[in-house]
């Protein structure tokens, strides 16, 4: 498979199929962080792009049923929310498996109301913070770029329980 990977035990969402909506062929990512497992972020900017159909997708997730699962949770090759067609991608596993869904991110792109309004969509949000900071949080993240992430401090005011609940980010 090339977008569907585990199940992967989680202490935080349980028994997870991951899905890649990236492509997982390169890291794609708005941060370029010391500490990732995926290594280096590539210098040239990321743009939104679907790099994953929905009706690839959804023959790979056919492929898993009869699997136990707790939460289908899209993660991957970097920062999920750059694939531009993922709305439609966090509808595939409910109408195929019917499991909860869960987003990883690194919160950069949250001041986005599409992206707000895309990862409302999930039952789980899950935002990764590594400092209060924008400034604390430069030794971790590395380089991030002003074209591709607003200011660190503004979007990590965006919470998961407003996201869920629509409302705006101050």
């Amino acid at each position: 498979m090339r977008y569907v990977y585990g199940p992967v035990p989680s202490w935080r969402l349980g028994c997870s199929l991951g899905i890649d909506p990236l492509g997982g062929s390169v890291k794609r990512c708005t941060f370029d962080c010391r500490y990732c497992q995926l290594g280096p972020t590539p210098p040239d900017p990321v743009r939104p792009e679907a790099w994953v159909s929905p009706a690839d997708l959804e023959e790979e997730l056919r492929t898993t049923r009869g699997l136990v699962i707790d939460t289908v949770t899209f993660a991957g090759m970097g920062e999920p929310t750059l694939a531009f067609n993922l709305e439609a991608l966090l509808r595939v596993p409910r109408r195929v498996i019917g499991a909860p869904v869960a987003v990883l991110t690194n919160g950069s792109l949250l001041l986005q109301p599409a992206v707000r309004a895309t990862l409302g969509l999930a039952e789980r949000v899950v935002v990764k913070l590594d400092a209060a900071t924008e400034e604390a949080s430069r030794p971790s993240t590395g380089r991030v770029s002003p074209a591709r992430s607003p200011r660190l401090s503004k979007a990590f005011a965006c919470s998961a329980p407003s996201i869920a609940a629509g409302l705006p980010c101050k």
